[in-house]
């Protein structure tokens, strides 16, 4: 069988779309790492070798990087933001209603009766692994 690569000039195998975000992002921060860009969006001490020009460099590279990884809506979302750190947690932040939607649907559809010891210890282990995400 063989393994599905990318199209050439693309950073990530998919766009972000609604429900792909964890994927995406761990994809799209390797690859701002390897491009040595990835301080701008979790920024590190400054020193004398960081100026103005160099930071201005990486955040576009990082933002151009992070713009062209994402679907019509998500780049709706952070279209006028010049900050890759500010897209980055925007494009974080509309994920979270999501996820909560998410866990709430599994939640009636298992229909779990909170008062059964039993599924008690089981709806605590849900909610602990579903902060995770």
């Amino acid at each position: 069988m063989e393994i599905a690569t990318p199209p050439p000039n693309t950073i990530v195998q998919e766009v972000l779309e609604k429900k792909n975000y964890r994927r995406w992002s761990i994809l799209l921060k390797h690859y701002l790492v390897a491009q040595d860009v990835w301080d701008v969006i979790e920024p590190r001490p400054m020193t004398e070798e960081t100026d103005e020009r160099v930071w201005s460099r990486k955040n576009a590279l990082a933002l151009h990087a992070i713009k062209i990884s994402c679907g019509a809506k998500a780049f709706d979302r952070i279209e006028k933001i010049d900050s890759a750190k500010d897209a980055w947690e925007a494009l974080l932040d509309m994920q979270k209603p999501q996820v909560y939607y998410e866990i709430a649907e599994l939640h009636e559809v298992l229909s779990l009766d909170i008062t059964e010891p039993y599924q008690t210890g089981f709806i605590s282990l849900f909610f602990f692994l579903s902060k995770s995400i």
